[in-house]
C-alpha cells in the first residue's frame, strides 16, 4: 500500500476523501428517445476533495433494479464540467431503459447518481 494518494497502488479508500455523485442531464427522467440514432448519455460531473483524478462508471439496464444491465462502461474520462458517452449497445424500440453513473478515483467512489429512465420510441409518421 502506498502512502502517496496519487499512486496507482493505493489499496482501499483514502481517509477523509469524499466524492459527490454525478447528476443525470440527458436523457432526463421520463424522456422519449427516437430509435433513429445512438443514445448519448450526458451528466454533470461529480466533485471530490481528494487529489486523485475522477473517472466515471455508467450503466444502462432494462429494469430499475439494474439486474439486467444492457450496457456498462467503466473508466469513462470526464469532460470539463459535463461528461457524455454514446451507448454502443443495441437498444430495443418501444422499451423503457434506466441509466445511472458514479464517480471513482481508483480508491474512493461516490454513490450512484439518481436513476433516470427513458423510452426508446419509433418516430411517428405524419399523414
Amino acid at each position: 500500500k502506498s502512502l502517496n494518494p496519487l499512486s496507482p497502488y493505493v489499496a482501499g479508500p483514502i481517509a477523509g476523501v469524499s466524492i459527490s455523485p454525478p447528476t443525470p442531464v440527458n436523457p432526463i427522467n421520463g424522456a422519449e428517445v427516437l430509435n433513429t440514432a445512438p443514445v448519448r448519455l450526458v451528466f454533470n460531473n461529480g466533485s471530490t476533495n481528494g487529489r486523485r483524478p475522477l473517472f466515471y462508471i455508467v450503466e444502462v439496464a432494462s429494469d430499475a433494479a439494474f439486474t439486467n444491465k444492457v450496457f456498462a462502461q467503466s473508466k469513462v474520462t470526464p469532460g470539463s464540467t459535463q461528461t457524455s458517452i454514446v451507448v454502443d449497445a443495441a437498444l430495443t424500440a418501444e422499451r423503457t431503459y434506466y441509466w445511472r453513473a458514479k464517480a471513482d478515483d481508483g480508491a474512493n467512489e461516490s454513490e450512484f447518481s439518481s436513476v433516470a429512465k427513458f423510452d426508446i420510441v419509433v418516430p411517428r409518421s405524419t399523414p
